[in-house]
C-alpha cells in the first residue's frame, strides 16, 4: 500500500495532513444555518432540564403576549413590598 503510494508520488506526509484535515473538519461542529436545524442542534448540545414546562404561547399574537407579559410583571417578588 505504502509503495504503491509511494510510485504514484504520494508523500506519507501528505496523506498524514488530509488526514487530519479530514478529521478536523469533521469533529468541528458548526452549528447550521436553517433555523430548525439550528434549534434542533442547540437542543442536542444543551438540553432543557428534565423538570422544564414548555409554555404554550402564541408568540405572533400580540394580546396573548401581552398577557403573558402583564401575568409575569404582576407576581410577587421575594422581599418586594409593593402589591
Amino acid at each position: 500500500m505504502v509503495a504503491d503510494l509511494k510510485r504514484q508520488g504520494v508523500t506519507v506526509a501528505e496523506v498524514v495532513r488530509a488526514a487530519l484535515r479530514s478529521e478536523y473538519s469533521r469533529r468541528r461542529q458548526q452549528p447550521p444555518s436553517a433555523p430548525a436545524d439550528l434549534l434542533e442542534w442547540l437542543h442536542e448540545k444543551h438540553p432543557p432540564p428534565s423538570d422544564y414546562r414548555r409554555r404554550r404561547l402564541d408568540t405572533t399574537d400580540r394580546k396573548q403576549v401581552a398577557a403573558f407579559l402583564r401575568s409575569r410583571f404582576r407576581k410577587q417578588r421575594p422581599g418586594s413590598d409593593a402589591q
